[in-house]
């Protein structure tokens, strides 16, 4: 016998029908998006005793052994060599054939570990850690960076600001560490792990956002106080024609009980605030007199001088009053009945209410219940395509390797099997399931985006042209940036806004969506404002985390993390190669590293051996890696905005600091206008344009010389792409020495001019002018035009090409008793002014 097998423990009668051959990978590149696993052909397991009693009498009739749907524990060694080709393997039982035996196939590799989660969710590997109070020192609290939850500052397109300006906390949303998941994820199954990529700074500052908005419904709180009402009664001696008459009112006492703790003080009449904050009032129970009955509550809010601050009314069979409060105020409660017995009347109050007064602590931020539809496996998936990883389990313990594809390309251990190479099979130039561009793709909150996508090309023009080889679960941000507490933030979509009749704003909530992001630390020149309106808290604050998408474009990540992959698909070449392997050869062999072939001159990683039989030959899918080539940068980013922060002057030097999400450096024009006024200048009176820009991408910051004193209107422009920045005013009062720069053209000169159309409806005619100009284009000139009586304010134009079309008005024949018109216009371009033509109405 070959093989000893064995069965949880008990050795297995192989039968010498069909030699055992085991396949091993660890993934298929061919298979881009899945995972795979080491696995045998079948094994046949001889019908004798011994195996029937080692196999818990499977197949005997009556049987109701659990071992064909249970994990059987497969161990495989080989008899000669005692060579370990299998380690507690996962072996399946699936069928008895009389006269032939057992069938058995055996898996190994990183089947225990995708089987140690299946089914697993985020939530069953125990992140009770990350469940947490939200309110604003726990927000605050995240900033430091020490926990594993943290709020960055984001638009989630909800309501950013408080009614007071502040920055408002109810609509932020925490995100959980992305390897404190990844640890749980292994601690819960038993698992390590190891991998250089796990201490990288991309890696430990990588988050995950909680996939819906923090639930508002039921507050977290800390009780004040819960007491059964009392009916109180005051009584009087009302003067009657025969004598003297006792009336007597009934009103309801809340809180009839006084108290006195860290949040409030009662004297039976009303509750006296100590603590600023959101006060909720729950109740139960109704009170009575014969005119009907209620379980509505009064409240009222007074100052601490007694003044009212607000008044309320609510149903406490269907809902609880929340109150915003402050330090000192005085919170009256009580039934809108009330009773009364006198002159003939008979109407009493009775009844009661169970009433609970609380301190709003906060929200719960519940990730167990968030991420309870989050499978783990997903989950690992989701970051082993992000950092482009290959896990390597080891044999014989639990601990994962993993390894980035530039690891295995560039492994500094080559394995040379120059001696055991047995000639080619075939050679195969197409690696199946991909195409010429390989789509790495988001999901969007508008259908039909793609602009944080990313592809690999295959330069092939045999493939199909296109093909989605990866599809995240993860969302994309917004395209657009907004301001949020003055700073220009990516918008990670958790409300939709729907804007009402009388123009409110009303917030729905989206769910199940989950965004990956960086956190970046901002601290502010001055304390700015933070707050929740909804727990009536505010305090200042320097230093706050906000978000950060570096390098989480899938452009970006293929670029980091698939370069050697692009250049292993680009002229591809897979081999067919039979190689004499020994059966230490194969049960050593972890894929971690190349292989070298002297005849074939070249380094390979092997993909797949494929059903290794001892001592024959065996097949090995091999695929060839070439180190000279190198994956080009990703396409530069033109940028969607650009907006000026700050502005500050040295002498004759305007310093302008900018934010933009382009690539720099980039082409930036900077446009700047001498204001005396303070307002922005209309267009039309052609803005002083600077081209000398110095840019520095480091700081972000644009240098240029402009003349002293004055006011300066300042904006920026993204050159080729039409955006510009906010408008910027200053005063200049630094003094210097300035000379004026030249003019970077010498002439325009229109060398033809033709009419189009008339449009009489609107008294427009639309005429053609061809120029000449050393202007480097594209670029902007102003066009201007008059006639005799009549003025038309210039026009600034961007063009192209060396002409333009635009319009100019048009009189008609019969002005002035004559059938022709003439129509003057010009170009210019700073202090540059073409000659005066004469525009004919010959019409």
């Amino acid at each position: 016998m070959s093989y000893m097998l064995y069965i949880n423990g008990k050795l297995i009668k192989l039968s010498d029908a069909k030699p055992v051959a085991q396949t091993k990978q660890v993934n298929d590149l061919a298979k881009f998006s899945s995972r795979q696993t080491n696995f045998t052909n079948k094994f046949i397991a001889l019908p004798c005793a011994e195996n029937v009693r080692n196999l818990d009498r499977v197949g005997l009739v009556g049987n109701q052994s659990n071992l064909p749907y249970e994990r059987a524990v497969v161990d495989l060694f080989d008899s000669i060599t005692g060579e370990c080709l299998i380690y507690k393997g996962w072996g399946n039982i699936t069928q008895m054939t009389d006269g032939k035996g057992y069938e058995i196939y055996v898996y190994d590799g990183n089947i225990d570990f995708y089987k140690g989660i299946e089914g697993l969710t985020l939530t069953n590997v125990g992140i009770s850690e990350l469940n947490h109070v939200k309110n604003l020192d726990n927000v605050i609290a995240s900033f430091a960076g020490d926990l594993n939850y943290m709020y960055m500052i984001a638009d989630y397109n909800g309501n950013n600001i408080t009614s007071t300006g502040a920055l408002n906390i109810d609509y932020q949303l925490p995100s959980a560490r992305t390897s404190y998941l990844w640890d749980r994820v292994f601690q819960y199954t038993g698992f390590t792990y190891t991998g250089s990529v796990f201490s990288s700074e991309k890696f430990l500052n990588h988050w995950m956002t909680f996939p819906k908005p923090v639930p508002t419904l039921e507050p977290i709180v800390n009780l004040i106080t819960s007491q059964n009402s009392e009916i109180g009664q005051n009584s009087s001696a009302v003067p009657t024609g025969t004598g003297i008459e006792y009336v007597h009112f009934y009103y309801s006492i809340i809180f009839p009980n006084a108290f006195d703790n860290a949040y409030a003080s009662n004297n039976n009449s009303y509750t006296v605030i100590k603590q600023t904050g959101v006060f909720r009032i729950k109740a139960s129970g109704n009170f009575s007199n014969n005119a009907g009955t209620s379980s509505f509550l009064n409240w009222t809010l007074r100052s601490s001088t007694d003044e009212v601050k607000e008044t309320g009314s609510f149903d406490t069979a269907v809902t609880t009053a929340n109150i915003n409060v402050a330090v000192g105020d005085k919170l009256y409660i009580s039934s809108p009945l009330s009773g009364y017995i006198g002159g003939g009347v008979n109407n009493p109050l009775t009844g009661s209410m169970i009433t609970t007064l609380d301190y709003v602590v906060g929200y719960d931020a519940n990730f167990e219940e968030a991420l309870l539809d989050f499978k783990a496996k997903d989950f690992i998936n989701e970051i082993m395509q992000s950092f482009g990883l290959t896990m390597f389990k080891d044999k014989y313990s639990n601990n994962i390797d993993f390894r980035t594809i530039k690891e295995i390309v560039q492994s500094e251990v080559v394995e040379d099997w120059s001696g055991k190479f047995n000639g080619k099979a075939n050679e195969k130039y197409i690696f199946s399931n991909y195409a010429q561009k390989n789509i790495f793709k988001y999901r969007y909150n508008e259908e039909n985006s793609s602009y944080n996508d990313g592809f690999i090309t295959v330069k092939n023009e045999n493939l199909a042209e296109e093909n989605p080889i990866l599809t995240s679960k993860i969302y994309s941000p917004e395209r657009l940036k907004v301001y949020v507490a003055g700073l220009l933030l990516r918008t990670y979509k958790f409300w939709n806004k729907e804007i009402k009749d009388d123009n409110t704003v009303d917030y729905k909530e989206l769910t199940g969506r989950y965004y990956f992001l960086r956190s970046k630390e901002h601290s502010f020149g001055s304390p700015i404002a933070i707050g929740s309106e909804s727990l009536n808290t505010e305090t200042t604050i320097n230093t706050i985390q906000i978000e950060n998408y570096y390098r989480l474009n899938f452009q970006e990540i293929i670029y980091d993390n698939y370069s050697e992959m692009e250049s292993l698909l680009d002229k591809s070449k897979t081999l067919e190669a039979n190689f004499n392997l020994t059966t230490r050869d194969v049960a050593n062999f972890t894929f971690k590293n190349l292989i070298y072939i002297d005849k074939l001159a070249s380094y390979y990683i092997v993909n797949k051996i494929v059903n290794f039989i001892k001592n024959k030959p065996t097949k090995c899918e091999i695929i060839e890696v070439d180190y000279r080539k190198t994956m080009a940068p990703p396409e530069t980013n033109p940028g969607t905005y650009i907006t000026i922060t700050s502005i500050e002057t040295s002498g004759c030097d305007v310093i302008i600091h900018f934010e933009t999400d382009a690539d720099l450096p980039v082409t930036i024009m900077v446009v700047g206008q001498p204001n005396s006024f303070g307002i922005v200048p209309p267009p039309e009176f052609g803005p002083e344009r600077y081209f000398n820009a110095i840019v520095n991408p480091t700081t972000n910051t644009i240098t240029i010389t402009v003349l002293s004193g004055g006011f300066w209107d300042f904006n920026l422009e993204l050159i080729g792409q039409s955006i510009q920045s906010n408008h910027v005013m200053f005063e200049n009062n630094s003094t210097c020495t300035f000379t004026p720069p030249e003019p970077e053209l010498t002439f325009i000169t229109i060398t033809h001019m033709q009419n189009i159309s008339i449009d009489v409806s609107t008294n427009t005619r639309t005429i053609r002018i061809d120029f000449d100009t050393d202007l480097p284009l594209p670029n902007e000139i102003t066009f201007g035009s008059y006639d005799l009586y009549n003025f038309s304010l210039p026009s600034t134009i961007q063009v192209s090409e060396k002409y333009m079309i635009v319009d100019v008005p048009y009189k008609g024949n019969g002005l002035f008793g004559t059938t022709v018109v003439q129509w003057i216009v010009n170009l210019s371009k700073d202090n540059v002014v073409s000659q005066f033509v004469n525009v004919i109405e010959d019409f």
